[in-house]
């Protein structure tokens, strides 16, 4: 049941209803409820190995703080020397180092066998046939639950936190339930702290109209963008990229654009239908995009898509690996051999080297994910490289960086960097990312294109691709005023009539030129499979 759907429209509004008839200390167990009912049509297999996740972690959480607390009691012996303090604390850390270690083999290793055995089998038996070795690959009738790489990752995040002392366990199994299955944002994200989202369930659940009607423009905001935008765009991307023996290289030019805006618009209105629908029940999720279109590095980009992915992997990947005692050896090494600048920068990569490989392998099971994943991450460490011999040459030359043509130029450059990890990200396999970028280049006829009208032949008519670009300048526009103003308030402060025609407007522009044609899947979502 995905929100875009009649049955999530039915369903969230009983939903609602019912939450707000419901005495207040009890409206958190209607959202619980709810979160199981929306899980449970899902698939009701899936609901085992959420229920491993939450179970195993709600325990390891509880046993982390239990040691917690008896090392405080045993610091405040009297009597304890320095080096008896120093010991009581190494012994309890690797007792709670323990528990986290358990804690990831059960529920990383739940999410690895079911994403990720049948690729580890075929590829081992492909490397033993180079080896001349005869192997038939075991593999299994696996399905991926829904959003098991979302809340695996929300709720490793818990434990490592609460091994850190950064906040007490959860002691209501209920309570955490809740945090772990919260309806909204259980399929795609975004990926939530225990810390911020798990009191909004059980403090700011007042009836607010307001509250109510910011949500509901939210989610009708990311409805246009999934419906007209993003569905549209898909025709055209896969009838490129599904006929990618006989496209030529502007066609796969365009699709390649296009798609990197569909994705956009699909996941980001995915994540504006998550928000909207938690916003009404007075609930908060973290900002997952900050027009990351409008950045004008590779860094930034990152910085601004998926932000809560891309925060996760800093806080519990990136820093553990840059604090590691291999990262340390490395810088000490690199500097003493190649001097400090470039050992810092050698040391420096490692970590990033890490991370957007783990990036790639956490997209999918495919050796494509994987090199998206090492491509930016090459980006990522030449940045980290360049930038100051760029800035230098820029200075010299007398470049002003802060000026609006420079910026559009890094703006672009850094679309088109975006596009080229697209070709991996959508295409079948990682050879024929290669053939088509070679296409790119080899294969260019723009005269030829426009003689042939292929637009025309990428599944959209006229009237389609003017509806497209209409909606994409409008996404642009919106996304031009969200950098300086909240476009909800806004909208808030206009006259009653203008704000009824905005809403109206937005209303009939999804029912109208909403993609429900023949083969329309409402419930594809890109990120679902991830």
């Amino acid at each position: 049941m995905q929100f875009n759907t009649i049955e999530f429209a039915v369903f969230f509004l009983c939903v609602l209803i019912i939450f707000y008839i419901m005495p207040k200390k009890f409206r958190w167990i209607v959202l619980l409820i709810a979160s199981g009912i929306f899980y449970l049509l899902a698939g009701i297999n899936f609901l085992a190995y959420l229920g491993i996740t939450i179970l195993s972690t709600f325990a390891f959480g509880l046993g982390i703080d239990h040691i917690h607390k008896v090392q405080k009691v045993n610091l405040k012996q009297d009597g304890l020397t320095r080096d008896e303090k120093k010991h009581i604390k190494a012994r309890y850390k690797r007792n709670r180092q323990y528990l986290v270690a358990l804690n990831l083999l059960v529920n990383l290793g739940l999410l690895f066998f079911i994403k990720y055995f049948n690729f580890l089998s075929s590829n081992f038996s492909r490397l033993l046939s180079f080896a001349k070795v005869d192997s038939t690959p075991l593999l299994l009738e696996l399905v991926l639950p829904l959003g098991i790489s979302f809340y695996t990752f929300q709720t490793i995040g818990y434990i490592v936190d609460v091994y850190r002392g950064k906040y007490a366990a959860e002691r209501n199994i209920f309570k955490f339930a809740l945090f772990v299955s919260f309806f909204p944002q259980i399929i795609q994200g975004p990926i939530g702290r225990f810390d911020k989202l798990s009191p909004q369930f059980f403090e700011n659940n007042e009836f607010d109209y307001k509250r109510i009607c910011y949500g509901l423009q939210l989610f009708l905001w990311g409805l246009f963008k999934k419906l007209v935008i993003a569905d549209r765009i898909n025709i055209a991307v896969n009838q490129v990229y599904d006929n990618w023996k006989t496209s030529d290289g502007v066609s796969f030019i365009i699709a390649t654009a296009l798609y990197s805006i569909q994705i956009y618009a699909d996941f980001s209105g995915c994540m504006d239908m998550a928000g909207g629908v938690a916003e009404t029940f007075g609930v908060q999720l973290d900002k997952n995009f900050d027009h990351p279109y409008f950045s004008k590095t590779m860094p930034e980009f990152w910085r601004r898509w998926h932000m809560t992915l891309g925060t996760w992997f800093k806080d519990y990947l990136f820093y553990p690996v840059s604090t590691s005692k291999f990262s340390q050896k490395l810088n000490k090494k690199s500097r003493k051999r190649f001097g400090n600048n470039a050992g810092r920068l050698i040391a420096g990569c490692f970590p990033i080297f890490v991370v957007w490989l783990s990036t790639g392998f956490w997209h999918g099971a495919e050796l494509k994910y994987i090199a998206w994943g090492l491509f930016h991450g090459i980006l990522i460490m030449s940045s980290l490289i360049f930038t100051p011999v760029n800035n230098a040459i820029s200075d010299k030359l007398h470049i002003p960086r802060e000026k609006l043509p420079f910026r559009m130029f890094q703006m672009i450059r850094t679309f088109i960097l975006c596009c080229i990890g697209r070709v991996f990200f959508r295409s079948p396999s990682v050879s024929v990312s290669f053939t088509i970028l070679k296409k790119v280049i080899t294969d260019v006829n723009f005269s030829a294109f426009m003689k042939r009208l292929t637009y025309l032949n990428m599944g959209l008519d006229e009237k389609d691709w003017c509806v497209a670009a209409v909606s994409i300048l409008l996404l642009w526009a919106v996304s031009l005023i969200q950098e300086k103003y909240k476009v909800r308030d806004l909208i808030a402060k206009r006259f009653i009539v203008v704000r009824w025609i905005v809403f109206y407007a937005a209303v009939f522009a999804v029912i109208v030129f909403g993609i429900y044609g023949p083969g329309y899947d409402a419930s594809t979502f890109i990120y679902n499979q991830f």
